[in-house]
């Protein structure tokens, strides 16, 4: 899969939609109960249930969020593409490292994965020491710009029966591994100054791959220094949620919303890899490209009156096809 249409197709969606509707007068997005983190979440991943729409006949205008991030954060040239855009919109984007793409080829049995062999990783490595330098560039100038960097693990596993312990492991990698990684690339001298205060303090966020959890990844995840998560999977949008703890500091939660897309609104996972697989099996159509982004627009659009609810979404199960 040549990596060209796909990324265009998304941010230029995401600006549309924040352009077209940055004035949209909603009521109140559902915001599901505050509540631990328990199960798993595999090919279907758990859902929080919308709670009732408080607001009956009154509408009044509310923030809209439109929250842009990239799983993986991977080919350097999409880096620069969508930093370029980003400086022409005035928008920040989060992008959730996975850090076997900052370990070369040559070196990556220095890493292994919880219950993994040394030199296993579900995304590969980089393929060249250059290639990881010129990425670790990508992640500093992303930094200074204000963009967000958050974790996606290391080897991109699905930790759906991993222990506390386990992700904690993988979670402390991470770390270490984005922390050392300009010397561990025969850079030491280019490594900028800051870098280790800024993977010590400034990555505060994680997204589990395929949003495959276990009961023990937010405790992980507040041990490992994390203050939010984006794991979880909701029914339509919502805010994020606080996941409390019992010491006071609670973790702010996110979720990708199940929209209802395309002309049987079946529902789908807004995430433009997802949209991708459902319009063109993940294989470049041109032809078909204002058609697959018109699909895409109308599905994320948030309703202009009303909140979403569970009647938007049938039974039928909902596509997780994902990266």
């Amino acid at each position: 899969m040549r990596p060209s249409l796909l990324p265009v197709t998304a941010l230029t969606l995401c600006l549309r939609l924040a352009a077209a509707h940055a004035d949209e007068t909603m009521t109140p997005p559902v915001t599901p109960p505050a509540t631990p983190m328990t199960g798993t979440t595999t090919s279907q991943p758990q859902t929080t249930e919308p709670a009732a729409n408080p607001v009956t006949d009154t509408h009044q205008k509310r923030k809209q969020l439109l929250m842009i991030s990239f799983d993986g954060a991977g080919p350097n040239p999409l880096w620069k593409k969508s930093m370029d855009i980003a400086a022409r919109s005035n928008a920040h984007f989060t992008y959730f490292l996975a850090c076997s793409l900052i370990i070369d080829r040559a070196r990556a049995k220095t890493y292994q994965g919880p219950g993994e062999k040394p030199g296993r990783s579900n995304i590969g490595f980089a393929q060249t020491a250059e290639e990881a330098r010129e990425r670790l560039g990508h992640i500093w100038e992303a930094h200074l710009a204000g963009h967000e960097i958050g974790s996606h693990t290391c080897g991109h596993f699905d930790g759906k029966d991993w222990s506390e312990a386990e992700w904690l492991s993988e979670l402390k990698t991470f770390r270490t591994t984005v922390s050392n990684a300009w010397a561990d690339e025969g850079a030491a001298d280019r490594e900028p100054s800051g870098w280790k205060d800024f993977v010590a303090n400034g990555i505060r966020g994680f997204r589990a791959p395929y949003f495959s959890t276990s009961a023990g990844m937010i405790a992980a995840e507040r041990k490992a220094g994390f203050v939010y998560d984006a794991s979880a999977v909701t029914k339509g949008p919502a805010y994020p949620e606080e996941i409390a703890n019992g010491d006071g500091k609670g973790m702010l939660r996110f979720g990708l919303p199940l929209i209802p897309e395309g002309p049987s609104e079946r529902p789908i996972i807004g995430m433009d890899y997802n949209l991708y697989f459902r319009h063109s099996k993940a294989t470049e159509d041109v032809a078909n490209a204002a058609t697959y982004e018109d699909r895409a627009y109308k599905a994320s659009r948030p309703p202009s009156t009303g909140s979403m609810t569970a009647s938007a979404f049938p039974s039928s199960s909902a596509s997780t096809s994902s990266k």
